[in-house]
């Protein structure tokens, strides 16, 4: 005997609504359970603010401009080899990216502070 199952579209729209909701419920209490992860920066010294104009040069007058896109810093400089490279990859957890006369970096801190600090002596 062949077992016979009829299935209208009423069964099969409940199937999906089921599903979605075990999904759903399945995805909130995933998301309820994780950590809650905070963006703490770290707190920006008068010496991270002297090495990074002593690695710039900016004493030399060797930094042009400073820009912020998202996490990152532009540094738009007049001579890279008057940048002390080393010194300003300590800074960076992800690198140091430099095109052209354009230094970028990711900091620890504040992009917001560093700008703010670098630009008083820009």
């Amino acid at each position: 005997m062949i077992l016979s199952i009829n299935i209208d579209s009423t069964m099969i729209i409940s199937i999906i609504l089921i599903c979605s909701l075990v999904v759903i419920v399945s995805l909130n209490l995933y998301l309820r359970h994780q950590k809650k992860t905070t963006n703490h920066k770290n707190e920006l010294t008068i010496a991270h603010i002297s090495l990074l104009k002593e690695a710039l040069g900016v004493e030399k007058g060797n930094l042009d401009s400073i820009k912020i896109e998202h996490n990152r810093v532009k540094f738009l400089v007049k001579d890279v080899k008057s940048t002390d490279l080393k010194l300003l990859k300590g800074f960076s957890k992800e690198g140091l990216f430099v095109k052209g006369k354009e230094i970028t970096l990711t900091f620890e801190f504040d992009p917001k502070q560093i700008k703010e600090a670098l630009e008083k002596e820009v």
